[in-house]
């Protein structure tokens, strides 16, 4: 797939696109690169700075991500790129990760020499990922491993307490407040697993709490990841759900606007605030999100249904429920969309 997404983003730059497109695809490219070839990658990212401004074409304009945005992230890019050599590729593997591009990530960290200081780092992301990657199969031995190993190593600590605490719904041992109490502090993913911590205790304000913090202490890029978390689990929980869920939810929609996963959210949330024709425009995009990456979404679906359901437009939402029924024939979508389609025949 990544050898089509190259050919795909160097057709991209030959087209006469706006400026933010060309620069989103050749950023697209550099990150493809920047793990085996560096130069080129560095080489894509200086070509934005000579090329034509062409304005965006109607049909598209509507489409463009955010300028900002897409400056930023080719901002970042380069910085890690023209980083001391040393650490290039523990940067650009935490990139990785943080985007979740795992395959990408766990070959980034191969490459890191044993003679390096970040080695122990690396090897404690590369246990983490494998595990993320297939919670089913793998489990955490290298990482306690690795952890009890050097107890004095951040990244150890910090992933494997996030591991522990399950963001994939397995049971893992519970750690205690004594390994998350030696985590580094002022950090998002600290703060993210107090969070999960405080959730398994059910004390829900004190998580809500930390998602904030989170959001606080993450940086730019990673606003978006801990935003769309936090609006999930004021939507998955209930709490506080309209007061602080949907703040969250728009926050992830602003960093992420390319995202269905932050459009679908902020459709449930505003949904479930009673927000119906506002949730329609969240559930109307991610859909079309969604579609131009090939998938269907049932979910994004159904509060769409489900909105016009509410907002009176019964015609409007019944094929939309009885399709998001049919695109998860087994799941809770199929559910909620029969229990309203029976309301609607009444």
């Amino acid at each position: 797939e990544y050898a089509a997404a190259r050919a795909g983003y160097q057709t991209a730059l030959q087209a006469r696109l706006n400026t933010t497109w060309r620069t989103y695809a050749a950023t697209r490219l550099a990150l493809l690169e920047a793990a085996t070839d560096p130069n080129a990658a560095v080489a894509y990212l200086d070509a934005t700075r000579t090329w034509q401004l062409f304005p965006a074409v109607p049909f598209s304009a509507a489409l463009l991500p955010p300028a900002a945005e897409v400056t930023q992230q080719a901002t970042q890019l380069r910085a890690i790129l023209t980083a001391n050599p040393a650490d290039r590729l523990q940067l650009l593997g935490q990139l990785y990760t943080e985007q979740g591009r795992y395959d990408l990530a766990l070959d980034t960290f191969a490459q890191i020499p044993p003679e390096s200081p970040h080695i122990v780092s690396a090897r404690a992301y590369m246990a983490y990922l494998q595990w993320r990657s297939n919670p089913e199969q793998e489990n955490l031995n290298s990482l306690e491993a690795l952890v009890l190993a050097y107890p004095n190593q951040p990244a150890a600590q910090t992933l494997l307490a996030v591991a522990q605490l399950g963001e994939a719904g397995l049971h893992a041992t519970e750690p205690s407040t004594r390994t998350l109490a030696l985590l580094p502090p002022d950090r998002p993913d600290t703060a993210l697993a107090w969070a999960l911590w405080y959730i398994q205790q059910r004390d829900y304000l004190q998580a809500s709490l930390q998602y904030q913090e989170a959001l606080r202490t993450a940086r730019p890029s990673q606003v978006g990841r801990y935003a769309l978390q936090a609006a999930r689990f004021y939507l998955e929980s209930s709490y506080e759900i309209c007061t602080d869920g949907l703040p969250a939810a728009e926050t992830a929609v602003r960093a992420m606007p390319n995202t269905a996963d932050a459009w679908t959210v902020l459709a449930a949330v505003r949904y479930q605030c009673s927000e119906f024709a506002a949730a329609i425009e969240a559930a109307e995009q991610a859909r079309t999100l969604a579609q131009q990456a090939g998938v269907q979404r049932a979910d994004a679906t159904f509060y769409l249904g489900a909105a016009l359901a509410y907002m009176g437009d019964a015609a409007a939402a019944r094929p939309l429920l009885i399709e998001a029924a049919d695109l998860a024939p087994a799941s809770i979508w199929r559910e909620r969309a029969e229990l309203l389609l029976a309301d609607l025949d009444e």
